[in-house]
């Protein structure tokens, strides 16, 4: 009834966990074919593999949940939809906290990539990520693939780097700049840590390196690495 009324009797998609395919959507066609013999129904069923959570099903009961409020507190966006992606949506997934910080380790991978990139426009969709994509929403491939595309920046590779900005596009990743992606959260924070980067160039040009080692190690303690280059120091929260 909520079917047809809403999307008429044929639509595209219709999901749901593996759980529900017997009983409940074999009834479901058979009933909804029953009361109308000429819908077709759903054309297409995608139904996902079971979440677990430190190797145990995910329940209230068991209180084994997290809700995206709370992981956001304390994890970019990107790597909770980058985590998620990690396993074809057919197949179980083991939601954990290493597996959050494995997805931003590649996160930091890629966009260290981009960093490096004289391509910062996003260049088409790659022909073998858009396969990969067809084929059953096969993510897991179309991830192994941007990693091939970053070895290609790192390598030098001309338009690699814009390959691998067109790839997380279709995939909603890399929606950031690499310094946005690196320097992100308080900007207070980000005031003082530039202040402070002044401060030790200013105690390098006077040949005081002990006090610009002092900031240095105070703000690593802070999880700030700072990078030193031809075109002055960048820095990067770890």
């Amino acid at each position: 009834a909520m079917s047809h009324k809403h999307l008429g009797a044929n639509f595209d998609i219709h999901g749901g966990g593996r759980d529900l395919i017997f009983p409940h959507h074999e009834n479901e066609v058979a009933q909804t074919c029953a009361a109308d013999p000429e819908s077709g129904f759903a054309r297409m069923w995608m139904h996902n593999g079971y979440l677990s959570v430190d190797g145990e099903k995910m329940s209230k009961s068991l209180g084994n949940f997290h809700t995206v409020r709370d992981l956001l507190e304390d994890w970019p966006g990107e790597a909770l939809r980058f985590a998620l992606l990690t396993a074809q949506y057919r197949q179980p997934l083991d939601f954990t906290f290493d597996l959050l910080k494995q997805a931003k380790a590649s996160l930091d991978r890629f966009y260290n990539a981009l960093a490096q990139s004289a391509e910062p426009a996003a260049g088409p969709v790659p022909d073998d990520v858009l396969a990969a994509l067809n084929d059953d929403l096969n993510s897991p491939q179309a991830i192994s693939i941007m990693h091939s595309l970053a070895d290609g920046v790192f390598r030098g590779e001309k338009g690699a780097g814009a390959a691998l900005r067109g790839a997380g596009a279709v995939m909603g990743l890399l929606q950031s700049s690499a310094k946005e992606w690196f320097q992100s959260g308080d900007d207070d924070e980000a005031g003082e840590i530039e202040d402070l980067i002044a401060q030790r160039l200013a105690a390098r040009a006077n040949k005081d390196f002990a006090e610009a080692d002092r900031i240095r190690d105070d703000l690593k303690a802070r999880g700030i690495d700072l990078m030193d280059g031809p075109e002055g120091t960048t820095w990067r929260r770890t």
